[in-house]
């Protein structure tokens, strides 16, 4: 699956987005041709290749002439994007990106969103920059964004309104139940377009084990220049590889038909013990119409020896023939959780990263003969945490 990672470690802006796009491959005459979809002209976008503390990256300027344009407030910039012939997943998440803000200033100006003007986020530049970024990664391909914590700066900054305070008003409150961190600087580092971006587009905070393939990594520059850190946003497009753990195993097999039924289980038993994965029988009709056993071992390539030599020992084989099996396995883990019959070990597997419960069955037994309970009830009410 095509995801992009979103690594804002020195803050997030909307034309830091949009160059980090850009420098990921998608084309500048695409995002222009897309945007004017909105009835927007008369706008023009340059990019140049800069460096911030020897890294290089693409900077992004939108020129346009502000004589020329509106004081535009939420509902018309609705319309505009409703009325545009931009596709409706572009449209649907361009028009989520203007509700996020436009709910962020009315609860700042306490005025309802149709009353909000939009100043600085209402230009030409920051809608280019917003639904550019959205424009892009469309045309990338990315299937899921996965982002880091944001930092915020400190400080104060300048805004239509006034000096405003950093992180602004209207970026905290965009970045509500987003992981933020306090980062001392001395400007501000995420601006709201930025903070709607995160908001909008990151479907999950990467986890601490992200399994990926890097396919590319591209940077959008920052305005300032700073000491402490490249002023930069890092884009890493990638393959996500599964979290399903594959491994190479030996099967270890042999037909049987003049074993006294009694031996299996201790011959099992001393498979297990030996550390094999698993064991099992099936039954056969082989030649001559006689039935059979077919005993199977699934174990680690090095305990091959191991387990020939107890097949060789405690049954009549007189051949065993095994071949190279490749397994695939979802993570799982041995848990003790709280149940209303009392604690007991479960088993935890991920799928899809969602977590599942499974009860063990000797667990489920011995809390059964203890309470004296149904051990079909205890085992519903372990799967029932699944639902939860």
């Amino acid at each position: 699956m095509k995801i992009a990672i979103i690594d804002c470690f020195a803050g997030i802006s909307g034309d830091m987005t949009l160059g980090a796009l850009i420098n990921a491959g998608v084309p500048v005459k695409h995002i222009v041709t897309e945007i004017k979809k909105l009835g927007l002209s008369d706008f023009e976008i340059k990019t140049k290749t800069t460096q911030r503390h020897n890294i290089s990256a693409t900077k992004v300027d939108v020129f346009f002439d502000k004589k020329k344009q509106p004081d535009r407030k939420y509902l018309s910039i609705k319309q505009m994007i409703s009325d545009s012939g931009l596709t409706e997943n572009i449209k649907k998440k361009a028009l989520k990106a203007f509700k996020l803000l436009g709910d962020a200033e009315s609860k700042i100006h306490e005025k309802k969103i149709n009353q909000i003007h939009f100043h600085e986020v209402g230009a030409v530049d920051s809608i280019v920059d917003l639904i550019g970024s959205i424009i892009g990664f469309d045309y990338l391909g990315i299937k899921k964004i996965y982002g880091f914590p944001v930092p915020l700066g400190t400080g104060f900054t300048k805004a239509e309104h006034g000096t405003m305070p950093v992180p602004s008003p209207a970026a905290i409150e965009i970045l509500k139940n987003y992981p933020v961190l306090h980062k001392s600087s001395d400007f501000e580092m995420t601006t709201p377009t930025g903070a709607t971006l995160l908001k909008l587009l990151v479907d999950e905070i990467t986890p601490d084990q992200l399994n990926y393939k890097p396919i590319s990594i591209s940077y959008g520059s920052g305005s300032k220049q700073t000491l402490q850190w490249p002023n930069l946003l890092r884009l890493i497009i990638a393959e996500e590889k599964s979290n399903i753990n594959e491994d190479r195993l030996v099967m270890i097999e042999s037909n049987i038909d003049d074993l006294n039924p009694e031996i299996y289980p201790y011959v099992m038993d001393k498979i297990l013990k030996a550390g094999a994965k698993d064991v099992f029988l099936t039954n056969i009709v082989m030649k001559k119409g006689r039935p059979g056993i077919t005993i199977s071992v699934i174990a680690d390539i090095n305990l091959q020896t191991a387990i020939e030599k107890i097949l060789f020992e405690f049954t009549t084989t007189l051949g065993i023939r095994k071949h190279i099996i490749n397994r695939t396995v979802l993570p799982r883990a041995s848990k003790t959780i709280k149940t209303k019959f009392g604690n007991m070990k479960v088993k935890v597997i991920e799928i899809n990263r969602k977590k599942i419960i499974r009860p063990e069955y000797e667990e489920c037994k011995k809390l059964a003969d203890e309470k004296g309970i149904n051990i079909l009830d205890i085992y519903r009410a372990i799967e029932s945490l699944n639902n939860k």
